[in-house]
């Protein structure tokens, strides 16, 4: 998945890359069973790879992105430092790139915040990615 995600940052680098419109049925079934693995590591790469699969494809992918955006807030629960980080910044190319601000949001605080059973989860949904959610309204 390194290598997979080395090839998808050089396609992020280059200026007006256009995907088409393919069936990713089996990257995205990959991606979501590395990030329901144990292995920090693992789950890592997947959280980028979703992270860059939002900057290319965008809102092409907007049903499997919902999807994801439970999963990956539910990494929250992690204390490292390294998750979180990667948890913000994949979310806030999510809401960058692919979804629209209100489907983000319903996602966020009426799915995740409302029933997610861990409070470290549901603090930190709304402090991250609200805040996030926020600056990129601020930033139009």
């Amino acid at each position: 998945m390194e290598t997979f995600n080395n090839e998808l940052i050089k396609l992020v680098e280059r200026a007006n890359v256009i995907v088409k419109t393919k069936d990713f049925t089996n990257v995205l079934n990959t991606v979501q069973h590395m990030l329901e693995d144990k292995n920090m590591l693992v789950f890592l790469e997947a959280i980028k790879t979703v992270e860059l699969l939002a900057v290319l494809i965008g809102s092409k992918l907007q049903k499997q992105l919902k999807a994801f955006i439970n999963v990956i807030a539910g990494k929250y629960g992690e204390t490292k430092t390294a998750v979180i980080a990667a948890v913000d910044k994949t979310l806030g190319a999510i809401v960058k790139y692919a979804l629209t601000p209100t489907v983000f949001s319903d996602v966020c605080l009426n799915q995740i915040a409302v029933t997610h059973k861990n409070p470290r989860v549901k603090q930190l949904i709304i402090e991250h990615t609200m805040g996030q959610f926020v600056k990129t309204l601020d930033a139009d």
